[in-house]
């Protein structure tokens, strides 16, 4: 499968940009039509990011757009394999409005950059780790080979990357040396984990992020890669929040998630149609 992976990567990337991008803007449109799980759920989650009801045709447009945008972030993934290191960072622009990452690494730690299916997550940690080294975590897929592959792909960009299932120790030593951790944070654990606000309504999500800041004693970045016209990505730093070790550790995994999903709200704001969130976010 590997092997296979390898050729057809070399073969997608001489097709033309223009027939990728159209091809998968149908392909989005096919599926959000098509399948009514996918649209159910984003349609839902759209509504409550935009404050409107749900048939109110803002939020249909959004919500249809996002599964296109998904599918033309799907889409650029054998690209985005391919090219080198430089050029992806070289092709993303930083915003960082008040300097959040070099006052970060300036404690002598390293940093968690929070992020979500949000844009272009792998285009983030790329821009990320040609800053500071960077490890990753991978979600873990019941197929060994497609693990591996993710990896592969990661790792090409100079992204250390390991599954979710594995031992928080590395990281740890990682930001004690001054490594950074990339990891995504919008993933709904319905009974479980710990409850914020997320936009207006409280949703369950899971608390290793702020576990992970507090007994390291770093900060956690929040931000995002917007995929812009023509290829290129910004990248947004909108917020950060620093463990404060004086108070219990649960006390503070509540307030750095609380903080944390706050500013993402923020980032989900620049661009909704490119949030990708296509299970129930919300209980109903």
């Amino acid at each position: 499968m590997l092997n296979l992976f390898e050729l057809v990567s070399r073969v997608y990337v001489r097709i033309p940009r223009a027939i990728k991008v159209a091809v998968a803007r149908l392909v989005g449109w096919g599926i959000f039509r098509v399948n009514s799980r996918v649209r159910r759920n984003t349609i839902a989650n759209m509504s409550v990011v935009l404050g409107l009801p749900r048939n109110d045709p803002l939020v249909q447009r959004l919500a249809r757009d996002s599964v296109i945008e998904y599918a033309l972030y799907a889409a650029n993934v054998l690209d985005f394999y391919r090219a080198p290191a430089g050029d992806i960072a070289e092709g993303t622009d930083l915003i960082d409005e008040g300097g959040r990452l070099p006052k970060a690494f300036a404690r002598g730690k390293g940093a968690i950059f929070a992020t979500g299916h949000f844009g272009n997550w792998d285009v983030s940690g790329a821009k990320m780790a040609s800053i500071t080294p960077l490890w990753v975590i991978q979600e873990t897929y019941a197929d060994a080979r497609l693990n591996e592959i993710l990896r592969r792909i990661r790792e090409s960009k100079d992204m250390k990357a390991m599954q979710m299932d594995g031992s928080m120790l590395p990281l740890l030593r990682g930001l004690l040396r001054g490594d950074s951790v990339a990891l995504l944070i919008d993933r709904p654990t319905p009974g479980e984990g710990v409850e914020v606000e997320f936009f207006g309504r409280p949703a369950m999500v899971p608390t290793g992020v702020a576990r992970l800041a507090y007994r390291a004693d770093v900060p956690v970045i929040v931000g995002g890669a917007r995929r812009e016209a023509g290829g290129r990505h910004t990248l947004f730093a909108v917020g950060d929040v620093y463990p404060d070790r004086s108070q219990p550790e649960e006390v503070e995994i509540q307030r750095i998630s609380s903080q944390v999903f706050a500013h993402f709200e923020r980032l989900i704001r620049i661009a909704p149609e490119q949030w990708y969130m296509f299970r129930p976010m919300w209980a109903e």
